[in-house]
């Protein structure tokens, strides 16, 4: 797959997700796991792997930039990083998104310029963004500050 082909894909699974909550979300935030059977915690892991990934996606790409960069080493860290963050995305539920990027990383390593990098960088950047965007609007901030409050207080 070329980048162009990389790109558009990312764009596409991007555009389904911009207007419309993708149910992958709602599976994530209701998933129940580990002894209790409790959901906040594929929630919150949801909620962190993607703002992680953000940030990160950002910096990849603000160093991209540079002059000094070179597309090799890039390729090895989104590689890494996306590689590195399948089995949370997988573990919280978000299996649509784990499909994407696993497609994602089997295609980097045939980006041939750094401006193609950057161009599918830039979609994975967005598509992240808006993922996280679903994801925190779904978790009752307000409710969670309260009882961290109350339980702070040794109540």
């Amino acid at each position: 797959m070329a980048a162009e082909n990389l790109v558009r894909m990312i764009r596409e699974e991007r555009e389904l997700i911009w207007e419309t909550k993708p149910k992958e979300v709602d599976d994530a935030l209701m998933r129940t796991m580990g002894t209790y059977g409790q959901s906040l915690f594929p929630a919150l892991y949801a909620e962190s792997t993607t703002r992680g990934l953000c940030l990160t996606l950002m910096c990849i790409r603000n160093t991209a930039r540079r002059d000094a960069t070179d597309l090799g080493t890039l390729k090895m860290v989104l590689t890494d990083l996306l590689n590195d963050s399948l089995a949370y995305l997988g573990w919280c539920g978000l299996d649509d998104t784990t499909a994407l990027v696993s497609r994602a990383c089997s295609e980097i390593d045939k980006i041939g310029s750094k401006k193609d990098f950057i161009d599918v960088l830039e979609q994975l950047t967005i598509y992240f963004n808006r993922l996280h965007y679903w994801i925190d609007e779904c978790i009752p901030w307000y409710e969670l500050v309260g009882v961290y409050e109350w339980a702070k207080k040794g109540a």
